[in-house]
């Protein structure tokens, strides 16, 4: 058989299930090439084509000294296709992007009343702090790890400063989480068109007294003051200092 009249065995092997294959190999007793080409299944892997898969294992290109007829050479082509494969379902896929993972959603704990207590309220006064006075001349605390003044503590003076400024534009993050109330069980009015101006305007005020802060001039901070006064304001008018603002269903926040 030449390797003309091979690439025809081949085609037709092509044809052959694996189911097939096994009855056959063991009649012509080829089954135990099965452990031969399982060996070589590195090289099967890399090859172009069934037909040099085939060629593989006939030296000198002629047929005829290991297969006695064409069945065997349809039965070694079948076992090629079969590991080739193999190896190719064996293979790793390509790394992918996580999938399935539990997305972190933002979650409201608090009312915005506890927001403006807890963060805001506490780190505009040290803001309005620097206006008239040098954080730099704050005396560090006894224990600076323990203190509960900010200008005072481990990471105090105008660092305090840059950090309180930090935390005002970040806080502004928190009034847009949806589920948030006001202190009269109401929602927080993040879908109002007003709503979002404000918030940019106290992200935007924060990051005033930031950079004023990190230049360490009271003329800045005094300027940066004020904005922060404005960004606060703004909304208090609109959604705090409202007369009976508790009866009447609008947000009330008051930090007083």
């Amino acid at each position: 058989m030449q390797l003309s009249e091979f690439s025809v065995a081949v085609k037709i092997g092509l044809n052959l299930s694996w189911q097939d294959l096994i009855p056959r190999l063991t009649m012509q007793g080829w089954l135990p090439g099965l452990a031969a080409i399982s060996a070589a299944k590195p090289f099967v892997t890399q090859a172009p084509s069934i037909q040099l898969v085939c060629k593989t294992f006939v030296p000198g290109g002629e047929l005829n000294a290991i297969l006695p007829n064409s069945l065997r050479a349809v039965c070694l082509c079948g076992m090629a296709t079969f590991f080739l494969g193999l190896a190719a379902a064996q293979a790793p896929a390509p790394a992918k992007a996580a999938s399935g993972a539990t997305a972190v959603v933002p979650k409201a704990q608090g009312t915005l009343a506890q927001v403006m207590r807890g963060i805001l309220f506490p780190n505009s006064n040290v803001v309005f702090f620097a206006q008239g006075k040098d954080p730099a001349a704050v005396k560090p605390a006894d224990n600076p790890s323990a203190s509960t003044d900010r200008l005072s503590d481990t990471y105090g003076g105008w660092v305090a400063v840059e950090n309180s400024s930090i935390a005002i534009s970040e806080a502004a993050n928190l009034l847009t989480i949806p589920g948030r109330l006001c202190s009269n069980g109401k929602p927080v009015p993040i879908k109002n068109a007003d709503w979002p101006k404000f918030v940019e305007g106290l992200r935007v005020a924060g990051m005033t007294a930031y950079k004023a802060a990190q230049s360490k001039s009271e003329a800045k901070m005094l300027d940066a003051a004020d904005v922060v006064t404005t960004a606060c304001m703004n909304c208090h008018v609109k959604y705090r200092d409202v007369p009976g603002a508790l009866r009447r269903g609008v947000c009330s926040f008051a930090i007083g």
